[in-house]
């Protein structure tokens, strides 16, 4: 799932930018949405300082880690860690 908290000038962001992201990433499977209240800084670790920001979910929406980062190397170990594959 992707939230947008913002949108390119970061203002915040309508269902337009949501719409125009999920296009420009490749229409994918996954839900892309528009935070306009920025509710998902109050509700998960990442304070939107640096981007892109990442939050690791589990399977019961828990959220294990969230961090800003390219590399998906901590999701990656976050997820296994969790799953007791480490």
């Amino acid at each position: 799932m992707v939230v947008l908290f913002q949108d390119t000038l970061g203002d915040l962001p309508d269902t337009t930018d949501a719409v125009d992201y999920a296009l420009d990433i490749g229409s994918p499977t996954f839900p892309v949405t528009a935070d306009p209240q920025a509710r998902i800084l109050e509700a998960s670790p990442y304070d939107g300082a640096s981007l892109p920001g990442k939050c690791v979910l589990s399977p019961e929406m828990e959220i294990l880690d969230c961090y800003s980062s390219n590399s998906d190397t901590r999701a990656c170990d976050d997820i296994r860690e969790h799953a007791g594959v480490l």
